[in-house]
């Protein structure tokens, strides 16, 4: 008998490639307004190859988060998309933007963590707009308390602990790190009424 599993890796692996952005995540296409403030274009910019990312990614064991990012990188950073030379209608998928010195950290979850279908529902959660690594926690930056804004940006996640956010371990520290995109691997999904719950909302 196939597993849940085998048949969610399945659907993905169809769902990445043939999706043109995140709309079925419900992954925001569109900067909210904290976005615009932080990542509004401007002559400081890094412009990062995805294909290391998804490579370290994958290497690491995250294989669906890897297939997922290969495609869908660039529309989940605010103002991320680049324009490949002659085509001003159309973006790169090679490669995404970060302006102005920011941030993106990526939670990625087991793949076992896709096998339940209401996790699909709060993919975004994944993607915090702050730098959270291990000297963000030694140094003090990121600690118990801190809120954290996703790229959903109507829900934040809460630091509980070191290396635990919303109850959710971190479990492989820097799979990639370029100081602009970030990525840990984690034990499951972040559940936005964790925060909620600790604000009373």
């Amino acid at each position: 008998m196939v597993s849940k599993y085998t048949l969610a890796l399945v659907l993905v692996i169809v769902l990445v490639h043939t999706l043109p952005t995140f709309q079925l995540f419900e992954i925001p296409t569109q900067p909210r307004e904290e976005h615009i403030l932080m990542f509004k274009p401007s002559d400081t910019k890094a412009i990062i190859e995805v294909d290391g990312i998804i490579k370290a990614v994958w290497d690491a064991g995250f294989k669906i988060m890897s297939l997922i990012l290969q495609n869908h990188l660039r529309t989940v950073v605010p103002f991320g998309g680049t324009y490949p030379a002659g085509c001003r209608l159309c973006y790169a998928t090679d490669s995404v933007t970060i302006y102005n010195n920011n941030t993106i950290t990526i939670f990625a979850p087991v793949d076992e963590s896709f096998s339940d279908d209401e996790n699909w529902k709060v993919l975004e959660y994944q993607f915090v707009t702050a730098r959270v690594d291990k000297e963000a926690f030694d140094s003090g930056s990121v600690q118990r308390g801190v809120e954290l804004l996703t790229c959903d940006s109507y829900c934040k996640v809460l630091v509980n602990g070191y290396g635990s956010i919303n109850n959710v371990n971190i479990t492989h520290w820097n799979i990639y790190n370029d100081g602009h995109i970030i990525v840990h691997g984690v034990q499951n999904f972040f559940n936005c009424n964790f925060w909620k719950s600790s604000k009373n909302i």
